[in-house]
């Protein structure tokens, strides 16, 4: 598949935060083939992991953290995000003869 682009990255990590490594992004992207499947199983395997870790408060270098909470936040964001999607697999990129680039949305003709 083709290299995710600065812009496609900076909606990728307006969802998924700066956590994520931009090769497992690809990956994920190579392997789904849809930017919203990347952010959902990304956001997905971080809610894995809340549900398993220990719940409630517990405290880190000074810093109390709250999972519980944690959980209710990333649960709310998943729910959102079904809602909205990311708009990144709605629009394809095509070239013009003079190798311009131009943003074409899928769902309106032009």
């Amino acid at each position: 598949m083709a290299s995710i682009s600065d812009g496609q990255m900076a909606v990728l990590r307006s969802w998924v935060g700066e956590v994520a490594e931009e090769d497992d992004l690809q990956e994920r992207y190579d392997r789904l083939g849809n930017f919203d499947a990347v952010i959902l199983e990304t956001l997905r395997a971080r809610q894995a992991v809340l549900v398993n870790d220990e719940p409630g408060l517990f405290v880190v270098d000074g810093l109390t953290i709250n999972q519980t909470e944690n959980l209710r936040s990333l649960t709310a964001l998943i729910g959102e995000f079904e809602t909205t999607g990311s708009g990144l697999d709605k629009v394809s990129t095509t070239t013009s003869p003079e190798g311009i680039y131009a943003l074409v949305r899928a769902d309106r003709e032009r």
